[in-house]
């Protein structure tokens, strides 16, 4: 490794994109359902179809039992979702360029999920990591895979920025972890595996944090596969980069004291994509996570990140209305042991 110097309540925390008064939309020609479905064709060989889990789950405050779907990503090659969009970006390219290395910048769990592909394909590899987010555990599963680890900058942007410079001074290819058209078409095509599994699906709920490679995608996919389905954006209320966008019309800064967590505001690619094809964003709060983890844990013994279970919160703290016919399901996103011990 190298180194260099209290919940809220559903009105509170509920936006409907519908109300919103909207620009006029642009056209998004870089990502559409064709390159959804010759992702999904390229990453078969490399991605595991994840289980669906039906369960009925305790929600609170209201004393009743919640049923729906978990598409359990935790399970995923390299521990989520999001692996999906790298290797599809990383399979896109060609193999000269790929010959002379893979750059990433990292705040979460994608710096693992890169430095996996990497090792998967042979690939010399290199991640970024923000410093304050640079904790051993974090380190280890970089390093676990045989990429080199630098950690340095102190918000994501600096990190980013360096590690662009650092592609772009090696002649390596750099991976944007979700504003980059190929991860988004890779991320989405979870949504194929959904939809195809569960063909009554009318809601879909799906982690909106960070940069919102993930939700980009899968919304993106699901309503263009089948508009009646609802798709819903959960973040958590202290780094809610599209809540605020949303409701602003346009990419806005999140709250200085929340900028070192991730981006400070969404990319246009992402922005626009969830103001196209996302009905709701909703938020949590991190109480109401870590009560979810335990719920998880307690009741099926499946482990989660803290963003990775935002969806299946979402639905238990009454953020998500459940359908008055056909399925629900809840995206549990990534990995993790955060909250259970």
């Amino acid at each position: 490794m190298q180194e260099s110097s209290g919940s809220m309540t559903p009105d509170q925390t509920r936006v409907s994109i519908l109300s919103l008064e909207r620009e006029p939309e642009r056209p998004i020609p870089t990502v559409d359902l064709g390159a959804v479905h010759e992702a999904q064709a390229r990453l078969r060989p490399y991605v595991r179809r994840t289980p669906i889990l039906q369960a009925w789950l305790p929600a609170t405050p209201r004393a009743e039992v919640v049923p729906l779907r978990l598409k359990l990503e935790n399970l995923q090659v390299a521990g989520g979702a999001a692996v999906r969009g790298v290797l599809n970006f990383v399979l896109s390219l060609p193999p000269e360029q790929l010959a002379r290395g893979l750059v990433a910048a990292s705040w979460s769990n994608v710096g693992s999920e890169v430095a996996y592909v990497g090792h998967l394909l042979g690939i010399r590899t290199t991640v970024y990591v923000v410093r304050p987010l640079a904790t051993r555990e974090s380190v280890a599963a970089i390093e676990r895979w045989g990429a080199e680890v630098v950690v340095q900058g102190t918000t994501w942007d600096a990190t980013e920025r360096l590690a662009s410079e650092r592609a772009a001074d090696c002649g390596s290819a750099y991976i944007h972890p979700f504003a980059d058209p190929a991860v988004i078409a890779g991320n989405a095509t979870v949504a194929l595996d959904i939809i195809e599994s569960i063909p009554d699906l009318a809601t879909l709920v799906v982690p909106a944090s960070g940069g919102g490679g993930l939700i980009s995608g899968v919304a993106l996919a699901a309503k263009e596969t089948n508009p009646a389905i609802r798709v819903i954006g959960v973040e958590v209320d202290r780094v809610a980069l599209f809540y605020h966008s949303l409701r602003a019309g346009r990419p806005t800064d999140v709250p200085r004291t929340a900028r070192r967590l991730g981006p400070r505001r969404p990319e246009p690619i992402n922005f626009d994509l969830v103001r196209r094809y996302v009905d709701d964003i909703v938020l949590v709060s991190d109480q109401e996570i870590i009560e979810t983890l335990q719920v998880l844990w307690q009741e099926l013994e499946v482990s989660a990140s803290l963003y990775g279970v935002t969806p299946v919160a979402a639905v238990l703290k009454h953020r998500v209305s459940l359908p008055a016919s056909g399925g629900l399901c809840a995206m549990v996103g990534a990995s993790g042991q955060e909250g259970l011990f």
